[in-house]
Formats: C-alpha cells, structure tokens, sequence
C-alpha cells in the first residue's frame, strides 16, 4: 500500500506493461508505476474510476475523492483498507474502524500493516 508517507513511484515503460500480451498489470497499475509524480498520475488516470486512481488521490491528501472512488469499488482487503484511512482524516471515526476490521478480517495481516500508517495505528493499539 502506498500512502502519504510513501510518496515515491518505481519509473517502469508503460508501453511494454500496457502492450505486453502477457502483463499482468492493468493499465492504471502501468500508469502509476510509470509516472514519477501522483499528480501526473491523477491527470493519466482520471478517466479510470478504479482502486488505483483512487491510491493516487489519498496519496495526494485527496481523501474526498478516494473516497468517491472506493465507495463504487468492488470490495476487498485493499479498497476497505483504504476506506479505513480515507475516514479516518475525514474524522469518521466509527467508519474507519469498521472498514480497517473488515480489511483485517479479510486478510489479517493488514493488522501488521496498519502499524506503518499513523491514521490507522490507534485503532490497532487501541484494541491491543
């Protein structure tokens, strides 16, 4: 996962992600990896409603817009993840730990993962 504290983006060639018959990346994952700034990212992804898109909005502290996103995507352990650090900066407390659990219910090692995100490590030593 990446968030606010991990801002920086390996540079890979689009063209042999986005052309390779064999790729296992998405577009928007290419797109992301290619570009070395979030808003460049924003500006290539704008058109794709996805959870990658709405990676590089919370990167940016575009929280209201990720959370636009996340709310339409289909969800996961990542997407309810991110809906758990989208909520809590947007103060929402009650929605942040009920996303983080389910993220953690899905896949519970996101529970060790929280401790790097300082939006969500309270609520892990909160229930330590």
């Amino acid at each position: 996962f990446i968030t606010k504290h991990s801002t920086e983006m390996l540079i890979v060639s689009i063209k042999k992600d986005a052309d390779s018959k064999n790729s296992n990346k998405s577009f928007s994952e290419s797109v992301i990896e290619e570009l070395n700034n979030y808003k460049d990212a924003i500006n290539a992804l704008k058109d794709y409603k996805d959870y990658n898109t709405a990676l590089a909005y919370l990167s940016l502290e575009y929280n209201q817009s990720a959370e636009s996103i996340l709310k339409v995507t289909p969800r996961s352990d990542k997407v309810h993840y991110l809906l758990a650090i989208v909520y809590a900066r947007l103060g929402k407390e009650t929605l942040s730990k009920s996303h983080f659990w389910r993220a953690v219910e899905i896949n519970p090692s996101l529970k060790f993962r929280a401790n790097l995100d300082p939006e969500l490590s309270e609520i892990v030593s909160s229930e330590d």
